[in-house]
């Protein structure tokens, strides 16, 4: 149970970080549907986020990482800097 809920959090995490860095368009109230382009191929900060948020196979090995005790570090380079999310197993 704590795997999961931690790794929801996590998820909610990056998802929080990727729509403070730059809103996704498609949720954004005040971008007109002419001013939707299809955008240039090139990974960024708060897609790499989203992506890894929301795809099934990173967050099965992300709740593997966790459930065998490993710390977990989610890392995505930014133009100035990296945005890093992490969880480690807490002992008691």
């Amino acid at each position: 149970m704590e795997t999961t809920l931690t790794l929801r959090w996590l998820r909610s995490a990056a998802l929080w970080i990727a729509d403070r860095l730059d809103p996704g368009p498609e949720r954004s109230v005040w971008v007109r549907p002419a001013m939707r382009q299809v955008p240039v191929p090139v990974p960024d900060c708060p897609t790499e986020l989203r992506v890894w948020a929301t795809d099934p196979d990173e967050q099965r090995a992300a709740r593997d990482q966790i459930k065998s005790g490993h710390p977990l570090f989610v890392q995505v380079p930014d133009v100035d800097g990296t945005f890093t999310l992490s969880v480690r197993p807490a002992r008691w």
